[in-house]
């Protein structure tokens, strides 16, 4: 509506033309603190919040297929769009003579429907965005962080899960950590 000079305005066009656009600012639309807003189409934004998990103590891992720790994770669920950037990161100890190599990496898994129906299609740890450690045996603790950037996501809430496993020989896992940002 365009306002013009000594017009009366009614309660409905204040309604309308005043109060419903101040609802869809970003201030009106936070509901949690640390939210912050991303957008996935003109005009629309969506609130997200960010998630974090941090396990310290060591777990030591003989898989050579990507696998749990004795402590699942360390995992976070948030609301998604179709894009994410997750960080994560682990320190890393050969434990085996022949100083066997450990990979970290993500899995996706989207929320069940209160129906117990899948929400979408999970998405498996895989080597191609897996964080690599080759030690020797005499090693002592070496930590890296990892970022990777997923797209194609189900959009709703999402479950990242740290996976583990290693060359063969054993390793173990410490300080393990991950961040999920949602980009939509």
């Amino acid at each position: 509506m365009t306002f013009t000079d000594n017009t009366a305005l009614t309660a409905s066009q204040l309604n309308t033309h005043l109060r419903d656009n101040l609802m869809e600012t970003m201030p009106a639309i936070a509901t949690q603190s640390g939210q912050f807003f991303v957008s996935n189409k003109r005009n629309k934004l969506n609130p997200r919040l960010a998630g974090k998990a941090t396990f310290l103590t060591a777990e030591a891992l003989n898989e050579t297929s990507w696998s749990d720790l004795a402590t699942v994770g360390p995992q976070v669920t948030v609301e998604t769009g179709e894009s994410v950037l997750v960080i994560f990161g682990a320190g890393f100890s050969s434990l085996s003579a022949d100083g066997a190599v450990g990979y970290v990496s993500v899995g996706i898994t989207p929320q069940s429907e209160a129906d117990g129906s899948a929400t979408g299609n999970s998405i498996e740890a895989d080597d191609s965005y897996a964080l690599i450690y080759q030690g020797r045996p005499s090693d002592e603790w070496c930590g890296s962080h990892h970022i990777t950037h997923f797209d194609s996501l189900t959009p709703g809430m999402n479950t990242f899960t740290m996976k583990y496993r290693t060359s063969g020989g054993s390793v173990s896992f410490g300080r393990r950590r991950i961040f999920v940002m949602p980009l939509d």
